[in-house]
C-alpha cells in the first residue's frame, strides 16, 4: 500500500482510525467526499489478489452504499453513508461509466 495525501482523510466524512487504502481509490475516495450527499465514508479491508483491471463495483445496502475497489493487485471495500441512498448509488454508477468511457 502507499502513503495517501495528507489531509485527503480529514474531515468528518471518514470514520474509524483505519486509513490504509489502496492506491487506486485515491481519486474516488476525492469524488466521494466532494458529493453533498455522502454523509461518512468507512474504510475496510484490503485483500490481495492477482493482477487485474482497475474498475469499481457499487452495491446498494440496508443502510449503506457498498463499493468495491479493484485495483492492479488488490480489492478495498468501503462504505459510503448518506441521505436518498438509492438514487446516490445511480449518480455513482453513472459517473463511473462515463469516467470508464472516456479512459
Amino acid at each position: 500500500m502507499h502513503r495517501i495525501p495528507k489531509g485527503l482523510l480529514a474531515g468528518g466524512k471518514f470514520s474509524g482510525s483505519h486509513s490504509t487504502v489502496i492506491k487506486e481509490a485515491e481519486p474516488l475516495l476525492k469524488l466521494w467526499k466532494s458529493i453533498p450527499e455522502v454523509t461518512k465514508i468507512a474504510i475496510g479491508i484490503i485483500t490481495t489478489h492477482r493482477p487485474g483491471r482497475f474498475r469499481v463495483k457499487y452495491s446498494l445496502e440496508r443502510h449503506a452504499i457498498r463499493a468495491q475497489v479493484r485495483g492492479v493487485s488488490a480489492v478495498q471495500i468501503f462504505y459510503l453513508y448518506g441521505t436518498n441512498l438509492s438514487n446516490l448509488v445511480k449518480v455513482l454508477e453513472r459517473i463511473w461509466r462515463k469516467n470508464e468511457t472516456e479512459s
